[in-house]
């Protein structure tokens, strides 16, 4: 059987990643090496748990 590792979506993942459907921004996905080379490479997911990326405004 083929091992897997666990991935986490990414805010660039649209509805599927990997033939999978996409469980939701900062959720694991449980992907073997050759499922994940290309969405690790089109960034939808990562290795890390991804942190949301804030829109402050500039301060004057």
């Amino acid at each position: 059987m083929t091992e897997t590792s666990k991935y986490y979506i990414t805010e660039t993942a649209g509805e599927w990643v990997a033939g999978k459907r996409s469980p939701g921004f900062r959720k694991p996905v449980e992907l073997t090496e050759a499922q994940a080379r290309t969405p690790l490479l089109n960034g939808e997911i990562s290795k890390e748990k991804p942190v949301a990326k804030t829109t402050t405004k500039p301060t004057k």
